[in-house]
């Protein structure tokens, strides 16, 4: 009996998760890579991925820079970026010292459309400053602005897009699965990852929960993972190109 109420609670807890998934906005749907849960795959993957995808080199002919939103400064800039008129240095999968447009980072995502783009505006790190976010088929990608450079910098990047912001250097990332796996990042302002915990629940006859590595039991997972939970339920959610033109 107690192995049935523990395989219900944990079930209540990823059908919750998953719920939120499939909002009926369309930037709530997420899509499934895998990270592992192991301690020898606990970096991220897109260095591996970097080995094998070709690289980019820019292309695209910049946009004039116009202005595109009169009274918030950060949307201006983005949708500047969307536009081609700024420029990103730093990203994972760019050619080595090269910037790229927005459009140099799209042409492949656009010839295989799987979903359409989302964005973010939000203080990320905690630093008090919004950084700028887009979502674009298998990755996310969290930007800063350089006024010097008048141009975004990469901070930091996942190849997923279960990449959940949730303020102050916060990341969840999700992987269902017959075994759902979860990622907690703490993230400083360098972009650099000074936190990780790793969480993992294989639903079967005997419920196996996991805490980086190592079984635990229900109530343990409750104390370590339900606050993290609660923000991800209350995180600002990402907008889409409408949302981000008003």
């Amino acid at each position: 009996m107690k192995k049935i109420a523990l395989y219900a609670v944990i079930t209540g807890m990823i059908f919750s998760f998953c719920a939120c998934q499939k909002a009926p906005r369309a930037e709530e749907e997420e899509t499934t890579t895998k990270i592992s849960v192991t301690e020898a795959q606990n970096e991220t993957q897109a260095p591996n991925e970097q080995e094998t995808k070709p690289l980019i080199q820019s292309k695209v002919q910049p946009n004039e820079r116009t202005t595109h939103h009169e009274t918030d400064v950060d949307k201006d800039r983005l949708l500047a970026f969307l536009n081609n008129e700024i420029l990103l240095r730093g990203y994972p999968y760019a050619e080595p010292g090269t910037s790229l447009y927005y459009g140099d980072i799209t042409k492949e995502a656009a010839e295989e459309k799987i979903q359409e783009p989302r964005y973010l505006l939000m203080d990320v790190t905690g630093n008090g400053k919004n950084e700028s976010v887009f979502y674009l088929e298998d990755m996310a990608v969290c930007m800063v602005y350089d006024e010097a450079d008048e141009q975004f910098s990469c901070l930091w990047s996942s190849d997923t897009q279960n990449a959940f912001f949730l303020g102050d250097g916060q990341i969840l990332t999700f992987v269902p699965g017959e075994t759902n796996c979860y990622t907690y990042l703490v993230m400083n302002g360098d972009g650099e990852i000074t936190k990780r915990r790793e969480f993992s629940i294989t639903l079967d006859d005997t419920p196996l929960i996991l805490i980086d590595g190592k079984k635990v039991t229900e109530d343990t997972w409750k104390e370590e993972f339900d606050w993290i939970m609660d923000l991800y339920h209350t995180r600002e959610k990402p907008m889409t190109l409408e949302d981000l033109s008003k």
